[in-house]
């Protein structure tokens, strides 16, 4: 079993050696933490997960789209005016989180889900 992120409230597992998840890991360049157990893969999806959680678990308003039709749409694999409308009414905090670097070219580049979430508070 692998071991919970040492940040509260968070139940992420951590990356190898670092004693917390991806998301709140400190960051290095972007070549060392994409060589290093796949910390920006694992930041990608991680990312998402906890848009859901704010969305679906945190957020005061009860959703209009299923929680795997918003997760598609976040990851590009469904374009939906729904989604879209659920995305803008949303705030998500991003609290806590350390933002590695990024290129554009990477499947896992989080600016893509980032710019789909229309209202952030960091």
């Amino acid at each position: 079993m692998e071991s919970p992120c040492a940040i509260v409230s968070c139940g992420n597992s951590i990356v190898q050696d670092l004693g917390e998840c991806s998301l709140h890991c400190t960051k290095n360049d972007y070549g060392t933490d994409f060589h290093n157990n796949s910390v920006l893969s694992m930041f990608y999806d991680q990312l998402v997960d906890y848009i859901l959680k704010q969305v679906y678990e945190i957020s005061l308003s009860r959703p209009i789209l299923s929680r795997d039709d918003f997760k598609a749409y976040l990851l590009d694999e469904l374009e939906s005016e729904t989604a879209e409308a659920l995305a803008r009414e949303q705030v998500i905090v991003f609290d806590h989180i350390y933002f590695p670097e990024r290129d554009s070219r990477d499947r896992f580049d989080y600016f893509k889900v980032l710019k789909k979430v229309k209202r952030c508070a960091f």
